[in-house]
């Protein structure tokens, strides 16, 4: 599915997005553990959404106990994207 880069960079400069995704990248989270990075109910919902549907980050499911428990992580193309943020942020620090 090709995406048009100005919606890339829309989605992935929505506040939190990418401390979402580098928090991703350490390891897999569950929405409550989220909302540390972003409080907001309403925006965590939109960006996690987002993010997913460029395939950025997926969910999976994993049984807790009796629970199951809903898990976001980064995908492959999301870490390729996080390594080109971390270089652009590099440039900058100069």
């Amino acid at each position: 599915m090709k995406i048009r880069f100005e919606k890339i960079m829309k989605i992935v400069s929505k506040p939190n997005a990418i401390e979402i995704m580098k928090q991703l990248v350490l390891n897999e989270m569950r929405y409550k553990d989220l909302k540390k990075i972003c409080q907001n109910d309403t925006i965590l919902s939109s960006t996690l959404k987002d993010l997913r549907e460029i395939g950025i980050i997926d969910t999976i499911v994993k049984k807790e106990g009796h629970k199951a428990v809903t898990l976001y992580k980064i995908t492959r193309k999301g870490e390729n994207v996080i390594v080109r943020i971390n270089d652009i942020e590099l440039l900058f620090e100069e």
